[in-house]
């Protein structure tokens, strides 16, 4: 038997052969749920699921159901109804990312960033056409952690979102918010001793970025403050795999690569938007103005599109999940339909793990946690001696 082989319609891996058609076609049998098929089926199902993941994954990016029907010949109609039932047997993303983070070190982000946008949306409440989502994002990578959606932005979104997080054994000591007294109220009640920051210490720890990038002296104060709250995290996965197992050898290894670890700093600075923190939930809204499934129950569609920015790769062929867990890892938006967590091992190459690692020690310099009180003078600047 094909290992690889797993059931038609309930994906279990428990399969036997069970005879052979009147022509002579081998038939399978699941033992999870009964169904019988033929090679021939199965071939046609795998295609079928190939396009129809396909066509979703271009719905989730933005191409609408009637520009779909000009690669799926039926109608736009027809489309819809079949993303939707595609979708909605996929997992939950707050399961999915607990099994796979299960075994792992990751459920406490150095810095939690919560933001939300009212979208439109008449689903079950024909009185009102608006919606609310919530997000906890975590801070240095983007990676989503919980989100939740509401008929309007209350305080109890997001408490039971913060709620979310604590049953899931997911804190941290430092929040960050885009400024609303609703969500500040929130955190005060259920991470009563956390920290809590909004956006302008974001873009305050950005203007000292620049200043400091802008000196020849302070370049060398910024890697050792990218060392240090790196060294604060609650995973260093990505440089113990390189076998840079202390602050020192850290160092000592990003001074001797300083240029190439400060022009990712500096173009990640140059990129990077007043509003860098609310890229996530902008981009929600601007998707969700074009969804016409909508009108349905939502949670399906936005589960989905949360797991397919995870799960997409950058343009150094990172992903949001990689960078949260420092796992260069092979997983993907099929793999999250499928509900399947396991990949099997493989050698990184030294340059991806060098990229992944210099990646994430630069988003530890933007988190606004360690400051300095800076009026960006350079006559009065502290890191120069």
């Amino acid at each position: 038997m094909n290992e690889k082989r797993i059931c038609i319609r309930c994906k279990s891996p428990d399969i036997v052969k069970h005879g052979l058609t009147l022509k002579g076609t081998q038939r399978f049998r699941c033992l999870s749920c009964n169904k019988t098929w033929t090679i021939k089926k199965e071939i046609k199902e795998k295609n079928k699921y190939s396009q129809i993941s396909k066509i979703s994954e271009l719905y989730l990016d933005g191409r609408t159901s009637r520009e779909l029907a000009k690669i799926y010949p039926t109608s736009p109609v027809r489309i819809n109804s079949m993303i939707r039932q595609f979708l909605s047997s996929s997992p939950n993303w707050h399961d999915y990312i607990d099994n796979l983070l299960s075994e792992k070190c990751h459920k406490n982000p150095k810095q939690i960033y919560l933001s939300g946008k009212k979208f439109y949306c008449s689903w079950n409440n024909p009185d009102f056409n608006e919606m609310f989502v919530a997000f906890a994002i975590d801070s240095m990578t983007g990676f989503i952690l919980a989100y939740n959606v509401c008929f309007g932005e209350s305080h109890h979104i997001w408490v039971e979102l913060l709620n979310n997080l604590k049953e899931r054994n997911i804190n941290t000591n430092f929040f960050l918010t885009n400024g609303s007294e609703i969500s500040i109220n929130a955190v005060s009640q259920t991470f009563p001793e956390s920290d809590i920051k909004i956006s302008y210490h974001r873009n305050y720890r950005d203007k000292e970025l620049a200043c400091c990038l802008s000196r020849s002296s302070p370049e060398n104060k910024l890697i050792n403050d990218a060392v240090r709250i790196y060294f604060s995290l609650n995973n260093q996965n990505i440089a113990h795999e390189l076998g840079l197992k202390d602050e020192n050898m850290l160092l000592e290894y990003l001074l001797s690569i300083q240029d190439e670890f400060l022009e990712i700093v500096k173009l990640r600075l140059f990129y990077r938007t007043k509003l860098y923190n609310d890229s996530l939930p902008i981009l929600f809204k601007k998707r969700f103005e074009k969804f016409h499934l909508l009108k349905d129950d939502p949670n399906p569609i936005i589960n989905s599109w949360v797991a397919k920015q995870m799960l997409s790769k950058d343009e150094n062929g990172l992903t949001r999940l990689a960078l949260f867990t420092q796992d260069y890892s092979k997983l993907n938006f099929d793999d999250f339909i499928n509900n399947n967590i396991n990949k099997p091992n493989f050698r990184h190459s030294k340059k991806v793990q060098n990229r992944l690692l210099l990646e994430v020690v630069a988003r530890c310099l933007e988190l606004p946690i360690f400051t300095n009180e800076c009026q960006f003078d350079f006559d009065k600047c502290c890191l120069v001696s």
